[in-house]
């Protein structure tokens, strides 16, 4: 050992050496250590793992990603060459699944920051062949937030195709049997599906305590891979979503074919929420109880069910801080050493072959003892409760409204009975089935209720649909009330959306707010035309209450419709509540166009001015197809309404967050103007209007940057999105009436492209940016914390006119209460 590493202890052993604990005196830091380990093949063995051993040090050194664990040096001495780790402190998976099965969040967050660390993976053509919890880290973060890690490339290869399996010296297949994929065991050229099987596998373990693929001898877990026998997830976890749960389905199909291509591809699929798992037939019937031998069941897309008890969920994160020590690629549960289980030496095809025709046998005579029962049923399932399950079986079925209350009454005695009744409920065929379905659902409680939603949101009526709204919106239950939400987001469509939207007001301040507003979103995303969006949802203005009119006017501006500005237009015109509403959801409306602010305009004419005139000014500040100097010849047209007080210091304010040349002259103007009222009101806006009109910057060829410091930040209330010289960018964005503009002077016509430099630990979210008439949506991107920046492409726009325009940064899909997205630089590039 050289003198720069001091070894304090061993930590464990993997699967090419030790692993120790040693301490950089150079820069003061604990790391991890590993060598090879003596090998009882002796000499020659030992220095192919050797080779190994560095080869898995140049494939991680290659390899620079949050997400996976960093390669700090390699050396050699007296006992042969060694690798030098970081050192974390935390749990591997599998002592996590030891504490219990993860709640849905903190397996969203695991999901996501494996597939980024497999993505950067796949960029290398880098296939690691033998993933498994323990090879997965949880390392905590001082902020108390988890970072994933990836361990222990031994196995891994670089290919930008198909590579063969790794065999050990006796011809062995290497890695963990339970999260192998079918292809490893057939001995066929592996690829990136390999390991999405693999990360499946564990994925399903997590959220259930269970191997996806059992059995109590190496041979048997063997079979279960090769015959695909696995339980679907959703029938062990229902608060799991439904696009989710066939989401790791997709990632363990029996063929590699019928995978996500890469992990990139799984990555999209996952931030979408949804699920690429190819349509299968439905399962057949289930069997009799009697018959106990495992049936192979496909992965088919979910059907909703009725799981049977099971464990409570726990946190990942425990109460009491992780115990320091544990080293990712050496411990496993309760500080032990791992040892590799589960190794196939050499398995002989012959037991492959002989476990096949068992499990064919088992399943040919499961199926000859269903036909029996269905043979002359009449006789044979007489006194038996299942005996509806039997009539039934099959891919379309007919029944009537006594098969609806038969299914339900033995639904009533739940478990598998439930889960079954539920997936014959769903594909029932007959011209009763709908309206008995809506029947059985009005009166129905406690499980047997949820089942029925469920069965409603697979054969909509009506009548069904009216008991969902009602139990969304006035349920004690608020369990029940999401899980009738998610219903209605199945079931309806758009036009049913006026009835939903009646309940706004009872969602304001409600923990199922977002749920709510996720259904809505969900149900307006079935009509693709943005205009006949705006004509479901304006009908609902007229019934809706004063309370639920800001919301629905959110909706319609968020459709960015031409015909949601009319809508707006139109009720600002009008007199009454629903005027000032209108004027209430201007706050949070991207891009609002002229006809909105002419409106307001002639509404400060003849209305309350103390309302319309800073509303106006606010407007016509916002409307990106105006030039600067064409707001500020807008502003001109208010300045004889601003005569009040409140309409002063409104009207001031949106002066001042203009930055053009035109506008600092306006306002010198005012400030040496005959009006002493106004002017007071407008000097202090003089500093920030001459601050601001010095920050525009001029387009050039090449990049301009726009950076966060000059940012003028429209905050819809005091905190939110700030700029922070400390860390050098815009923080706290949480709020979607929230706007970040820069002024940019555009001398000549030229084509621009717009990126976006930022960070964002949560993912789902999206932004647009809009210059004139132009505008785009982009998603905002994850990044490893928020301290880690990327720059993200934001689209191109093609600038026609010459003059002072402004961009605007503005939210589009947003999480209240959580931050968007922290900003350090926007770059406009002139081509």
């Amino acid at each position: 050992m050289t003198q720069r590493y001091e070894v304090k202890g061993k930590l464990g052993h993997g699967g090419l050496g030790e692993v120790y604990l040693a301490y950089d005196t150079q820069l003061d830091r604990e790391v991890a250590l590993k060598r090879v380990r003596p090998q009882e093949s002796g000499e020659a063995g030992s220095k192919v793992l050797a080779s190994d051993l560095v080869r898995e040090a140049k494939t991680l050194s290659a390899l620079q990603h949050p997400n996976v664990v960093t390669i700090y040096d390699v050396g050699s001495d007296d006992q042969g060459p060694f690798v030098v780790m970081e050192y974390l402190k935390g749990d591997t998976l599998d002592s996590v699944i030891e504490r219990g099965r993860v709640t849905v969040e903190d397996f969203r967050e695991i999901v996501l920051q494996t597939l980024e660390g497999m993505v950067a993976a796949g960029s290398l053509g880098l296939v690691h062949r033998d993933l498994k919890p323990g090879n997965l880290m949880v390392h905590w973060l001082p902020s108390g937030k988890i970072q994933l890690k990836i361990l222990d490339f031994g196995l891994a290869k670089f290919s930008r195709s198909a590579v063969p399996q790794t065999q050990d010296h006796e011809a062995g297949i290497m890695g963990s049997i339970h999260f192998m994929a079918p292809e490893q065991f057939e001995r066929l050229p592996l690829d990136a599906r390999t390991d999405l099987y693999s990360i499946g596998c564990i994925f399903y373990q997590l959220l259930t305590q269970k191997h996806p693929f059992a059995g109590s001898r190496g041979v048997d877990v063997m079979v279960s891979h090769l015959q695909h026998l696995v339980t679907p997830l959703h029938e062990l976890r229902s608060d799991v979503p439904p696009w989710m749960a066939d989401w790791i389905m997709w990632l363990v199909s029996r063929e590699m074919d019928d995978r996500p291509a890469d992990a990139r591809t799984a990555l999209q699929y996952f931030l979408e929420g949804k699920s690429g798992l190819r349509s299968a037939a439905p399962a057949p019937a289930a069997a009799p109880r009697q018959a106990t031998a495992p049936v192979r069941q496909p992965a088919v897309p979910r059907q909703a069910n009725l799981p049977p008890p099971a464990p409570v969920n726990v946190p990942l994160v425990p109460g009491a801080r992780p115990r320091p020590g544990s080293h990712a690629s050496s411990r496993g549960s309760r500080g032990r050493p791992r040892h590799v289980d589960g190794h196939v030496k050499g398995l002989p095809r012959e037991h492959i072959h002989r476990a096949s025709v068992i499990t064919g046998a088992v399943i040919l005579g499961i199926g000859a003892y269903i036909g029996w029962r269905i043979y002359d049923g009449r006789d044979r399932t007489k006194g038996d409760p299942r005996a509806i399950l039997i009539k039934l079986a099959g891919d379309a079925p007919e029944g009537d409204s006594a098969s609806v209350k038969e299914l339900v009454k033995l639904a009533g005695t739940g478990g598998k009975d439930a889960t079954d009744c539920l997936a014959v409920l769903t594909k029932l065929k007959g011209e009763e089935v709908p309206l008995a379905i809506a029947e059985e659902l009005e009166t129905a409680t406690g499980p047997v209720r949820d089942l029925l939603m469920q069965a409603a949101a697979a054969q909509p009526v009506k009548e069904s649909i009216l008991t969902l709204m009602k139990t969304a919106g006035d349920d004690v239950d608020n369990a029940v009330r999401g899980r009738a939400l998610e219903a209605i987001a199945k079931a309806c469509t758009p036009v049913d959306l006026v009835p939903l939207l009646s309940h706004a007001v009872k969602f304001q301040e409600d923990p199922l707010r977002t749920t709510y507003y996720k259904t809505v979103e969900t149900l307006l995303a079935k009509e693709p035309d943005p205009d006949r969006r705006v004509q479901v949802l304006a009908p609902a203005l007229k019934s809706a209450g004063p309370s639920s009119q800001p919301a629905i006017f959110h909706l319609i501006g968020a459709t960015g419709s031409a015909e949601a500005h009319q809508v707006l237009a139109g009720e600002i015109s009008a007199a009454g509540d629903r005027r000032r509403a209108a004027i209430e959801a201007l706050k949070s409306w991207n891009a609002p166009d002229l006809s909105i602010a002419n409106a307001l305009l002639e509404a400060a004419k003849t209305g309350d001015r103390d309302v319309f005139t800073g509303a106006a000014a606010r407007t016509f500040a916002r409307v990106p197809t105006l030039t600067s100097a064409e707001v500020v010849a807008n502003f001109r047209k208010l300045q004889p309404f601003a005569d009040s007080l409140r309409s002063r210091s409104e009207y001031a304010t949106a002066t001042g967050t203009l930055g053009s040349k035109e506008a600092l002259e306006f306002v010198t103007e005012i400030v040496n103007g005959p009006d002493p009222a106004l002017a007071s009101a407008l000097k202090p806006e003089l500093e920030k209007v001459t601050k601001q009109q010095a920050a525009a910057v001029t387009l050039i060829a090449g990049e301009n940057n726009l950076e966060g410091s000059n940012a003028i930040i429209l905050a819809a209330e005091p905190g939110d999105a700030q700029y922070s010289a400390a860390v050098n960018h815009i923080t706290g964005w949480r709020s979607s009436k929230t706007r970040i503009t820069w002024d940019i002077i555009v001398p000549q016509s030229m084509d621009v492209e717009v990126e976006v430099v930022q960070s964002s630990v949560r993912p789902g979210s999206s932004f647009f940016i809009t210059i004139g008439a132009q505008s785009t949506e982009t998603s905002v991107v994850q990044t490893t914390n928020s301290d880690t920046f990327m720059r993200v492409n934001a689209g191109k726009f093609k600038l026609f006119k010459p003059g002072a325009w402004r961009l605007y940064l503005e939210p589009g899909r947003i999480t209240e209460k959580e931050t968007l997205m922290n900003i350090r630089t926007v770059t406009v590039r002139v081509k």
